[in-house]
């Protein structure tokens, strides 16, 4: 399953470096699950278990229609209260206040267990009017926002030499085209041209 939704990659190594960034103390350590009807949502109840002895936070995501993949389809949408209803039958789930601008998932807990269980409902449950989010791409583009193609080219202002007041002017005007919402629930799923391997969480 790992091999059929990753593509590449080991999830023995994924395994491995969880357990690893705990143990030289990263905090908070999260596992993010985009859930796909059908394909992974029969591990929900597994995925929350992994908070249950350590102190992970597991963040559960609704399928969005970004880059293009045979997971992408409507029908596979997994809605956030499904999703809380379903992870109800391990205990009583209580909302935890944490403070302003750590992101947009909502974080729950069961009494007694050292993880969070957060969820990320940007499909049926938008955070827009909430989201502090700005995503670097590895090609140089700030982006205010997930769900559009636009971004602000930072590489003129660090080649050849870095100039920090034009950074901040650039930074200034990537934050100014955050738009007031996405259109993600109009979207149709299979022909977004974002990748989430090219901009990076």
């Amino acid at each position: 399953k790992f091999t059929r939704i990753a593509r590449q990659g080991s999830l023995k190594d994924v395994l491995k470096g969880i357990e690893q960034a705990l143990a030289v103390g990263f905090s908070p350590v999260k596992i993010n699950v985009v859930l796909i009807r059908g394909v992974n949502d029969d591990e929900i109840l597994d995925f929350a278990k992994l908070g249950f002895d350590r102190p992970l936070d597991i963040r559960f995501i609704e399928l969005m229609p970004i880059g293009e993949s045979k997971f992408l389809d409507r029908d596979k949408v997994i809605s956030i209260d499904e999703i809380m209803q379903r992870c109800e039958v391990l205990g009583s789930l209580k909302e935890i206040d944490i403070l302003n601008g750590n992101g947009p998932a909502e974080y729950y807990k069961f009494e007694g267990w050292q993880g969070r269980i957060g969820f990320i409902g940007a499909m049926t449950n938008p955070f827009c009017d909430r989201c502090n989010r700005l995503r670097l791409t590895a090609d140089g583009y700030l982006k205010p926002c997930l769900a559009y193609e636009n971004g602000v080219g930072l590489k003129s202002a660090l080649r050849p030499v870095v100039d920090d007041d034009k950074i901040e002017g650039l930074i200034k005007e990537a934050v100014s085209l955050k738009p007031a919402g996405h259109n993600m629930a109009h979207s149709e799923f299979g022909n977004h041209l974002c990748h989430m391997s090219r901009i990076g969480g």
